[in-house]
């Protein structure tokens, strides 16, 4: 049964580590599979990597705009998108009409974050949400306990709100808290 799957969870809760593992039993088992992610991700480059694993495994980058030749994808049966919260609208939707496509039997997982440094949801997490066969929460947990759902953007030392959606790179340093600590530590 062919699906649209979306594994979303803070940073670091293990999501690139889970589609590497993935990959690997699909490479173990001889089962085809493209490995991709959205294009404004530049961070390593062509690879998708871990630093648990310190592994990297080659990855397409797609971007926005661009669709795959549908005659490329007849002997693909996964398609593993990292990073899928940098996915646009269209992109979510064109990955789950090749789901439902009948000439193909493809199973698309995406593994991405759910919310910004804001709290706001990301373009392409919102229409996983929306479009979604399934939907799975990976967990994560601060040095108390409490369960880490918020990516804060750290400037100085300081939680901020400002700036935009996405900075890739080391300009800003981004935590993940749990939503308690988030709030304690919100500037006024």
């Amino acid at each position: 049964m062919n699906r649209l799957v979306f594994y979303y969870g803070a940073m670091n809760a293990g999501k690139s580590l889970q589609l590497l593992a993935f990959a690997a039993k699909l490479r173990n088992k001889d089962i085809p599979y493209l490995v991709f992610k959205p294009a404004t991700d530049t961070r390593d480059g062509e690879y998708i990597s871990s630093r648990p694993l310190q592994e990297k495994l080659p990855c397409l980058m797609w971007k926005d705009g661009e669709w795959f030749v549908e005659d490329n994808l007849k002997y693909i049966r996964y398609i593993l998108v990292d990073e899928a919260q940098f996915l646009s609208s269209k992109q979510v939707a064109y990955l789950a009409a090749l789901v439902d496509n009948p000439e193909l039997d493809i199973t698309v997982i995406c593994y991405g974050l759910r919310t910004d440094f804001r709290t706001q949801l990301f373009e392409g997490s919102k229409r996983l949400f929306e479009l979604a066969d399934e939907l799975h929460e990976i967990e994560d947990i601060d040095a108390e306990g409490n369960k880490v759902i918020i990516n804060a953007r750290l400037v100085d030392g300081q939680i901020t709100m400002d700036g935009p959606q996405v900075v890739l790179g080391r300009e800003d340093k981004y935590q993940s808290m749990s939503r308690k600590e988030f709030y304690s530590k919100l500037p006024e």
